[in-house]
């Protein structure tokens, strides 16, 4: 920028979020065989659907059986 001249920017609309579950939305704890959700976690998918953003929920961790996954994402 020169001589102080404001530089504009443009913002584009967001058109979805990825999460990577565990560590952003749910802590795994093994040694328990469970899970905790996250401070904030609930409240930022609400906001997200609230506001049809559109997310997807993904994760490469295997403590848990697939069959698991859907019932842990809607506690």
């Amino acid at each position: 920028m020169r001589d102080g001249a404001a530089r504009k920017t443009t913002r584009l609309p967001i058109r979805g979020v990825v999460f990577d579950v565990d560590g952003t939305l749910l802590l795994s704890n093994r040694s328990l065989g469970g899970y905790e959700v996250l401070p904030g976690a609930i409240e930022v998918l609400s906001t997200l659907k609230a506001r049809h953003v559109p997310f997807a929920l993904l994760t490469n961790g295997s403590a848990y059986a697939r069959s698991d996954s859907p019932s842990m994402m809607t506690r």
